[in-house]
């Protein structure tokens, strides 16, 4: 694995020009791709995560281990986390559960549990909980010694003890006040140990849902023109439209507005197989009345 270390203002710059090119073709979801992909994999790592690229941080990561030994019990602990939560401010939130440990002779406490969430999941409430606390558990291995006895250990999180390409679903304010829906795509491997960030998007639209792992507005798959349709699988871009529209132009896009192919469209089910590299574009079908835009992942 590679050791790709972060600290705050290198991930800064590096997000930012991405932002800013995707938000032109993105329309409403605003979508940033971590390259490479941001890794924690020792004790003491921070991501910081600027949603929307205002200059504040919304949601942060952490890899964190801690140990303590007792001379006096000979008892000793050691506890390793990948923590979540929102900063600077109570009013971001992070979906996931709470739970209560304890009881009424010990006190109780509460535990927050961030979802690993499938691609599709419609993030929103009411369909999910959000919460604020700071540290929230995606995955956590707690273990603890006493010669009385031996090691006990305390495990979990929705996360452990390995997720590949979930998603955590996030709700944030903007500087106007205004809450937007997110989500941020994750892995943990390694028993819990590591923690990879591949990339995130949010809807612009405020209060409105986003879909976990889509890069289109979920207005636009609400009230998807059953008419028209593209979708991509491996290296391999789908489309159908009505035999009226035959002769409309096809143009395939990077996430910086390069034109990778274009072409007239004489059949009304077909497919194209572009010469280009795996990643996230743009395709638009313009007719002779309308333009149609989707976003496709190609991949090898």
């Amino acid at each position: 694995m590679k050791n790709n270390k972060f600290n705050i203002k290198e991930y800064s710059a590096l997000s930012l020009s991405f932002i800013a090119v995707s938000a032109s073709l993105q329309g409403q979801v605003i979508y940033t791709d971590i390259e490479p992909d941001a890794v924690l994999e020792y004790s003491g790592g921070v991501i910081g995560i600027d949603m929307d690229n205002d200059g504040t941080y919304d949601f942060a990561f952490k890899n964190t281990v801690f140990s303590n030994y007792s001379t006096l019990y000979h008892t000793s602990f050691r506890y390793e986390r990948i923590l979540a939560g929102p900063v600077y401010t109570p009013l971001n939130l992070i979906a996931g559960s709470r739970k209560t440990y304890g009881g009424s002779y010990a006190g109780s406490f509460y535990v927050y549990f961030p979802y690993a969430l499938e691609e599709g999941a419609l993030i929103t409430p009411p369909a999910l909980h959000f919460q604020n606390y700071g540290f929230q558990r995606m995955a956590f291995a707690d273990y603890y010694y006493s010669p009385w006895l031996g090691w006990t250990t305390w495990d979990g999180g929705l996360w452990f003890p390995e997720k590949i390409e979930h998603f955590i679903g996030v709700r944030f304010i903007d500087d106007d006040s205004l809450y937007h829906h997110g989500w941020i795509r994750c892995s943990v491997i390694d028993t819990g140990h590591t923690l990879i960030i591949h990339d995130y998007a949010y809807e612009s639209q405020p209060n409105h849902p986003i879909a976990a792992g889509s890069l289109e507005t979920y207005v636009d798959i609400e009230n998807n023109n059953p008419l028209y349709s593209i979708y991509s699988f491996g290296n391999t871009i789908y489309y159908h439209l009505p035999s009226e529209d035959l002769g409309s132009e096809i143009t395939l896009f990077d996430l910086a507005g390069r034109i990778i192919y274009s072409g007239i469209i004489s059949e009304t089910y077909s497919s194209i197989s572009p010469n280009c590299l795996p990643g996230i574009y743009v395709v638009r079908i313009t007719t002779s009345t309308q333009s149609i835009t989707r976003k496709v992942s190609i991949g090898n």
